[in-house]
C-alpha cells in the first residue's frame, strides 16, 4: 500500500488571499525586502568605516618631493578608523610640504588612503633662500 501525501499548489495558497488584499500584500513584501538589502548594505558600509586604513597608496611624478616626506606627513593623520579620517587636514598636511604645489585625498574602500599631489616646478630665485613656483608663488624648499 502508498502513501500519498497532497502538496499545496502555489495557485491554490495565492487564490487563497482576498483579491482585495494582493496588491498591499505585494507592496508590503517588496517593502521590506527592499528594506532588508539596504539594511545589509548600510550595515557593510558601517564595518568597512570602522576598520583601520591599511594601505596609503601616494600617487604622482616627483623629481623633489619625496614620498617618504609625504608618507611621514599623512600616517599620524591617518591612524584612526577608516570612516574617521579627516580628509581635508590630510589634504592641507601634504599641500604645506615645499615641494607640494597641490594634493587631493581619497577614501578607496574598503581600507586604503589615495593621496595624489603635484610637485612644484621652480620658476626662478627669489631673494636668497627662497624660489618662485610657476604660478609665481614663492616658497621655501
Amino acid at each position: 500500500m502508498s502513501a500519498m501525501t497532497m502538496q499545496p499548489d502555489e495557485d491554490d495558497f495565492i487564490d487563497a488571499i482576498n483579491p482585495a488584499l494582493r496588491r498591499p500584500l505585494a507592496l508590503l513584501v517588496g517593502a521590506l525586502a527592499f528594506a532588508a538589502v539596504i539594511g545589509i548594505g548600510w550595515g557593510g558600509v558601517e564595518f568597512a568605516s570602522r576598520q583601520p586604513v591599511v594601505r596609503i597608496q601616494i600617487e604622482g611624478s616627483f623629481a623633489r618631493l619625496q614620498i617618504a616626506d609625504v608618507e611621514a606627513t599623512v600616517r599620524p593623520l591617518a591612524e584612526r578608523a577608516f570612516g574617521e579620517l579627516d580628509l581635508a587636514a590630510i589634504r592641507a598636511a601634504v599641500e604645506a610640504l615645499p615641494w607640494t604645489a597641490s594634493a587631493s585625498v581619497e577614501r578607496v574602500w574598503p581600507a586604503t588612503l589615495r593621496v595624489r599631489a603635484v610637485e612644484r616646478q621652480p620658476l626662478a630665485r627669489w631673494n636668497e633662500a627662497a624660489l618662485l613656483d610657476t604660478e609665481a608663488r614663492p616658497f621655501t624648499p
